[in-house]
């Protein structure tokens, strides 16, 4: 690569970066306050996108700076990513606890106190989570990566163009590589029982996503159907994981509310009360994740057959 090419992929490179560091900045001061569920929501997404890229253009970021990046950026998200994933276990007790509500007698009387009580214990850790939120909060601010990167990035923007005429070569072997990572996933679809499989899926169209839609500038509209055919699968296979983690989670919680009871009270008889809620939950997360499962297949079928992934394939290629 020439030094004009290579300038010119760097200031690429640096109007993409910029903006995604500028969209998790605007985020921060509301994650601070922890008012807005959203707020830490966006600026999960936000950092997700910024390391994203960062990684896409890594060949043509001077290897110090990036490590540095990386690592900062890493350290943010994975805080976010804690509280965020607690909130929406949160979101979801609270709506149960409001359906429950509207049940007959009977059943809600079995069933809340177990409700009531994970959603306590939840409450809880989130409330732990944000100090942890905000001593990396307090990190990214010490260690003033943001200003540090905003200021190279600027000086790289200003050195070529903004989108380069040779992008498409830049990406291409990126983007290819990115796609059959997904697409060699795709048995898994069909396998209800692939927890680890459906996951990895999960993050791999999540990473081909977020790289499509950084070189998206370059190529118009040909990634539109690839990139709604993403979103589609990425909320199935989201409620797919977060139902997975539900399953693993609540057997030990049960276990480990069994043991408070016992060092509260001396026996186990109190956690009969809660312990009911606590079955119906993990049952009723089964049934979700079939019906959420059964809903990717048919999405997979309609919004992703193989035309799309071989018009997205032509485009890049």
């Amino acid at each position: 690569m020439n030094q004009e090419s290579t300038n010119d992929l760097r200031a690429f490179a640096a109007h993409a970066l910029l903006e995604r560091l500028d969209a998790l900045q605007r985020e921060l001061p509301g994650v601070r306050q922890a008012d807005d569920p959203e707020s830490i929501h966006r600026a999960r997404v936000a950092s997700r996108r910024l390391r994203s890229a960062l990684s896409l253009f890594s060949d043509v970021l001077p290897h110090k700076k990036l490590v540095r990046w990386q690592k900062h950026v890493r350290r943010l998200t994975r805080a976010l990513g804690d509280a965020r994933d607690t909130d929406v276990q949160i979101e979801l007790l609270d709506a149960t606890l409001l359906e429950l509500a509207k049940a007959p007698p009977p059943e809600r009387r079995v069933h809340v106190p177990g409700i009531a009580r994970l959603r306590l214990r939840r409450q809880q850790r989130r409330e732990r989570l944000q100090r942890a939120v905000e001593r990396a909060l307090a990190d990214w601010h010490e260690s003033e990566v943001a200003s540090a990167m905003a200021e190279t990035l600027a000086s790289w923007r200003e050195e070529g163009t903004e989108v380069p005429t040779d992008l498409h070569g830049q990406g291409k072997a990126k983007l290819l590589g990115l796609l059959d990572e997904l697409l060699v996933l795709e048995p898994c679809v069909h396998n209800p029982e692939d927890i680890a499989g459906l996951h990895a899926m999960r993050i791999a169209g999540k990473r081909l996503r977020y790289a499509l839609e950084v070189f998206e500038p370059a190529y118009g509209e040909a990634f539109k159907p690839a990139l709604r055919a993403l979103r589609a699968v990425q909320d199935a296979l989201g409620d797919i994981h977060d139902c997975d983690v539900w399953a693993q989670f609540l057997p030990h919680f049960a276990v480990k509310e069994r043991e408070r009871t016992r060092a509260f009270c001396g026996h186990t008889r109190p956690f009969a009360h809660i312990a009911s809620g606590l079955t119906w939950l993990q049952e009723e997360r089964a049934q979700q994740r079939m019906r959420r499962y059964h809903a990717l297949v048919a999405l997979w079928q309609k919004a992703a057959p193989p035309e799309v992934w071989a018009a997205l394939r032509a485009a890049i290629d």
